[in-house]
């Protein structure tokens, strides 16, 4: 794979992936809309308005920024990573 500018891996690799959750959704963001939140729905609605982003993009976020969740809010995250 080959490597683009400030040695990230391409955009395909997970560390571009990574780099580009980070700049549009930050994990900071992420915990702070996830504790206020009343549901696992509601924050990811919230963050999914709140920074334009695709639904993909925000459920990656989170599961990678919140460890302490649910097994129904783990399957519910999954379901969105998978049907984009």
């Amino acid at each position: 794979m080959r490597k683009c500018w400030a040695g990230l891996r391409h955009p395909g690799s997970n560390a571009g992936r990574a780099f580009a959750a980070e700049f549009l959704v930050p994990k900071a963001a992420v915990a702070r809309v996830w504790s206020a939140a009343t549901s696992c729905e509601r924050a990811f609605e919230t963050l999914c308005d709140q920074y334009a982003a695709r639904a993909e993009l925000v459920a990656w976020q989170i599961c990678k920024t919140i460890a302490e969740r649910t097994a129904e809010q783990t399957a519910f995250f999954a379901a969105l990573c998978q049907s984009t």
